[in-house]
């Protein structure tokens, strides 16, 4: 009650704005290390270095953005409906908490399907770009043409599968 409710809400812009900022910085600079650019090598050093370029210019960043951001989405919504459903169990099934669980699980259900276009992105991209990590990410060892989509499973070295 020490706080209007004006400046309650206003005391919540630098945090809205310390995670978008916050989480921008890990974004881009994970996407550059995922595929660095931004220079060119002359003589063993790099030249020509545009940093603006390299963060956000490079072709992983977009990609990268929307898959953390969705699944930022379907990380807090499905805890905040676990917290609620929690509560559902212990017998508070008010409006506030029918509500609250509704609200969580939409947010989580509608992004968990964009997560996989976005996931179909982002492997295309690095299948273009990066051809050796993307058959490492699948566990081929030998290109080949056609190769069968592994879900799950265990890598094992002396089997070469």
């Amino acid at each position: 009650d020490r706080l209007s409710p004006r400046m309650h809400l206003l005391s919540g812009v630098p945090v809205v704005v310390a995670g978008i900022t916050g989480s921008l910085t890990v974004i881009t600079v994970n996407a550059w290390m995922n595929n660095p650019g931004g220079f060119r090598f002359e003589g063993g050093e790099a030249v020509d270095v545009k940093p603006w370029s390299a963060l956000f210019g490079n072709d992983f960043f977009w990609h990268e953005l929307v898959h953390m951001y969705v699944a930022g989405y379907i990380v807090t919504g499905f805890l905040v409906a676990a917290v609620y459903a929690w509560g559902w169990m212990k017998g508070r099934t008010g409006r506030y908490e029918r509500t609250a669980l509704l609200v969580a699980l939409t947010a989580a259900c509608v992004a968990a399907p964009v997560q996989l276009i976005v996931g179909d992105w982002a492997a295309r991209e690095v299948a273009k770009s990066q051809p050796v990590k993307f058959a490492a990410f699948e566990g081929l060892q030998e290109t080949t043409k056609g190769a069968p989509l592994n879900i799950g499973g265990l890598y094992s070295e002396s089997e070469g599968r």
